[in-house]
C-alpha cells in the first residue's frame, strides 16, 4: 500500500488556496500518486510504494558552506540565505518558475559531489522545483548531465521525518567537478516561486 501524505491544512498558513494549488499539483504527478481522497478541507495524496530502504542518505563528508560560491539567475542577492545554516530563512526566485530559473554552486577546489540536498519548508511547500535538472563540470565550460526529472517523490517521503523543514535528497553519480549547476526547467500553472532555504553537499 502507497504511503499517505495530508496537503498542507488552511490552518498551516490561513490560506485554504494555497492548500488547494499544493493538492492540485500533486494529482498532476501521476507517475507518483495512486489516488487522492478529499474530506472537507482536507486533501489525501496516496503516493505510490517506495520502499524506505531506498531513501538516500548521505554517506561520505559534507562539503562546508565556506568551500562554495553560489550565482543565480534569479535573486542573487538572497543567495547567503541559502547557506547561512538556518532553515527558517531562504532563497527565492522572486517569480512563478518558468522554466528558466538556475542556481550555479562553484567549489574551492575539485570535488566528487555524491549527494545533495535541498531543505525546504513546510510555509513554502508549493515552491518546489516543477522540474529538476542537475548538471556537473569539471571546467564551468562542458557541463555533463547529473540528474534531471521530478522531485515530488523524495520532498513528499521526507515528510514523514521532516513535517516542518521537508528535503529534497539525492544521489549525484560521483565524478570530481568544480562546478554544480541546478536548473528549474518546469512551468507552474499558478504564482509558485522556486524557493530553497539550505542547499547541502556531501562527497
Amino acid at each position: 500500500m502507497g504511503d499517505q501524505h495530508r496537503a498542507r491544512e488552511p490552518a498551516l498558513d490561513g490560506d485554504p488556496a494555497i492548500a488547494q494549488r499544493v493538492a492540485t499539483d500533486m494529482r498532476a504527478a501521476t507517475e507518483h500518486v495512486a489516488r487522492t481522497l478529499t474530506h472537507g478541507p482536507v486533501a489525501i495524496v496516496e503516493l505510490r510504494s517506495m520502499p524506505r530502504a531506498t531513501l538516500p542518505r548521505p554517506s561520505g563528508p559534507e562539503i562546508p558552506r565556506a568551500a562554495m560560491t553560489l550565482s543565480a539567475s534569479h535573486n542573487a542577492a538572497a543567495l547567503p540565505l541559502a547557506v547561512d545554516g538556518n532553515d527558517a530563512t531562504r532563497w527565492l526566485s522572486g517569480t512563478q518558475q518558468d522554466g528558466t530559473e538556475w542556481i550555479e554552486i562553484a567549489f574551492d577546489q575539485p570535488r566528487r559531489p555524491a549527494f545533495l540536498r535541498l531543505v525546504m519548508d513546510r510555509r513554502s511547500f508549493g515552491d518546489h522545483p516543477r522540474r529538476l535538472e542537475i548538471d556537473g563540470s569539471p571546467d564551468g565550460v562542458t557541463f555533463a548531465p547529473l540528474f534531471a526529472g521530478s522531485v515530488l517523490t523524495p520532498l513528499a517521503s521526507s515528510l514523514v521525518e521532516q513535517p516542518v523543514s521537508p528535503r529534497i535528497d539525492l544521489r549525484l553519480p560521483p565524478a570530481e567537478m568544480r562546478y554544480l549547476r541546478l536548473r528549474q526547467t518546469g512551468q507552474a500553472v499558478r504564482n509558485w516561486y522556486w524557493s530553497v532555504h539550505e542547499i547541502r553537499v556531501w562527497e
